[in-house]
């Protein structure tokens, strides 16, 4: 249930106009997605639909400037309505890393310029949804790593990604992290905690009202992945 205060701003949100066309945030943090779920404008978070992301080959590793090609499918649905997607070394890190290239942009965009922008993570580091339109799977985007490997030289790709409104959304990231290729850490380095992707029990264990307050009100008034596409 949405506390109060936000129950009492509903009314002042212009739902009259029907926004599809960008996400409304910028990371699959624990508490943003949280906050997203109880609003219910993407429907309920699930892991039924069992979208995944892979890199090529199974891929491990990664070399500044050099693109990798990675793919978003499912085993259960063959579509999707809206996405957000971004590399970073934790799903709540204030820096996306990399930028994204060879992307259908007729369904697709930086998020640097939206409604909802992100452009403060970086430039053309977080990619979104463009239509809010039934888009078919697999689909694939190519990500260029950054000149200057982060500490710790460990990166991981995120996504939320939509299936429409009645269905649900899912939390997911690569199918295993990204290291520098040479360098000093490898795939057993200790699990970032905030790298726990977010599910539907832990969604339910849901923050206090003034932590999730800002949030929520940030998604309705950009509402992004909202009202018309779920």
């Amino acid at each position: 249930m949405l506390p109060s205060k936000i129950a009492l701003l509903l009314p002042l949100l212009p739902f009259t106009t029907a926004y599809s066309d960008y996400p409304a945030l910028c990371t699959a943090a624990t508490t943003n997605v949280t906050a997203i779920n109880d609003a219910g404008y993407m429907g309920a978070l699930t892991t039924s639909l069992r979208y995944t992301l892979s890199p090529p080959n199974n891929v491990t590793t990664y070399s500044p400037g050099k693109s990798i090609t990675i793919t978003l499918s499912s085993e259960n649905t063959k579509v999707f309505r809206g996405m957000l997607l971004y590399a970073a070394t934790t799903a709540d890190a204030k820096t996306h890393l990399g930028h994204w290239e060879k992307f259908n942009d007729g369904v697709f965009q930086f998020m640097d310029d939206t409604p909802n922008s992100c452009k403060e993570f970086g430039v053309k580091a977080t990619l979104g949804h463009k239509t809010g339109q039934d888009i078919e799977l697999p689909v694939t985007f190519e990500w260029v790593p950054p000149s200057s490997p982060p500490p710790g030289e460990r990166i991981d790709i995120f996504a939320v990604v939509v299936k429409q409104r009645s269905e649900g959304f899912e939390t997911i990231r690569l199918s295993k992290p990204l290291f520098l290729e040479g360098g000093n850490f490898k795939a057993d380095s200790p699990e970032p905690e905030a790298n726990k992707t977010t599910t539907a029990s832990t969604a339910s264990q849901a923050p206090s009202s003034t932590s999730y307050l800002p949030v929520v009100i940030a998604a309705l008034v950009g509402l992004g992945a909202s009202l018309a596409i779920l």
